[in-house]
């Protein structure tokens, strides 16, 4: 019977501070619907694969963007045919929320499961994004980043995964940038890679931060990745060789998504990224560390669709994503 299933991470930090909050999510969709609690990889394929055969409409994602990677991954690992899948509702309920936020979606998990309930049951249409997933090394993610941003997580993740532990980093490492950013020695140490952009020739670019991005944003607000959604199935590399000094005065310059070409960054679209690198290097898929490899293959990925409740948008009136809206699904508007 169609409806919205719901798959929470339990070990999520709105779950964790609230361990009866997956009940008070239960209640609120009712009989057209059904969540499921996970703990562990092997219970998550195994949710996956009972809701695809239950032909939902809605799969909300309850966690952070860890969580959502996770489910999009496997969601797309139990398909054989990606545009049949189900639209997805990601519900910020974790420490770090980037993708609903690049996504457009504000508020918390409540408020926008309840907006997206009331507008299913009496067909109301919702907007709709619609976005491609990159294709790592098999994987699927928004967000791959190798070097510096590898780096960092460690370091967050040694304080513990907290908003107050990743601001008070945050604050530390940029505060170091006056002082002679001495921290940063061992963050920006850098990497000589080979790599092949779509049908191009290899070149050899030294940096020491990349990123592919099929999202916007990165934690605070900060829009990195201004090209990632300009065309379907065109992703953005970000290549990175600031020194510190350079850092603190270009990267304020491209907080608000400035594309301009700025010394010691260069940006790049491509649908296929090959790189061979001399040592292998862990890499990060939406903030999940992995271990290292010498070689990667990233694609653009199947275009999935992404609802976005009723409420406050993120995404500006200049700029014209890839939208649409939900279609009718035969409910009566007064119940």
């Amino acid at each position: 019977m169609p409806g919205i299933g719901i798959i929470t991470n339990a070990n999520a930090r709105i779950h964790r501070m609230f361990p009866f909050f997956h009940r008070f999510l239960k209640k609120m969709v009712g009989r057209r619907g059904n969540l499921i609690a996970t703990l562990s990889i092997d219970e998550l394929e195994k949710t996956v694969r009972d809701f695809l055969n239950q032909d939902l409409d809605i799969i909300a994602i309850s966690g952070g963007d860890g969580t959502i990677h996770r489910t999009l991954d496997a969601l797309l690992k139990a398909t054989d045919n990606p545009s049949e899948l189900p639209m997805i509702l990601t519900l910020p309920s974790g420490t770090m929320n980037i993708i609903p936020r690049a996504l457009g979606i504000s508020g918390g998990t409540v408020s926008n499961l309840m907006s997206t309930v009331f507008s299913y049951n009496h067909d109301l249409p919702m907007r709709v994004v619609k976005r491609n997933i990159l294709q790592v090394n098999g994987d699927y993610s928004m967000l791959f980043g190798m070097g510096a941003p590898v780096r960092i997580l460690k370091v967050n993740y040694e304080q513990g995964k907290s908003r107050f532990g990743a601001s008070a980093m945050f604050i530390k490492y940029f505060s170091d940038l006056v002082m002679g950013a001495k921290l940063f020695e061992e963050i920006l140490a850098p990497f000589s890679s080979s790599f092949t952009f779509d049908d191009d020739k290899p070149v050899s670019i030294e940096a020491h931060t990349l990123f592919a991005s099929f999202t916007e944003k990165l934690p605070f607000g900060f829009r990195f990745f201004p090209l990632s959604t300009k065309r379907r199935g065109e992703f953005e590399t970000v290549f990175l060789d600031l020194t510190p000094r350079q850092a603190f005065s270009t990267i304020p310059r491209m907080w608000g998504g400035n594309p301009r070409e700025f010394k010691g960054v260069l940006r790049k679209t491509a649908s296929r990224l090959l790189i061979e690198n001399k040592e292998p290097m862990e890499y990060t898929l939406d903030g999940d560390i992995y271990p290292a490899k010498k070689e990667f293959k990233i694609v653009a990925g199947p275009e999935l669709r992404f609802i976005v409740p009723p409420g406050i948008s993120y995404i500006k009136p200049g700029r014209k994503p890839r939208t649409g809206k939900t279609p009718p699904w035969g409910k009566y508007i007064l119940r």
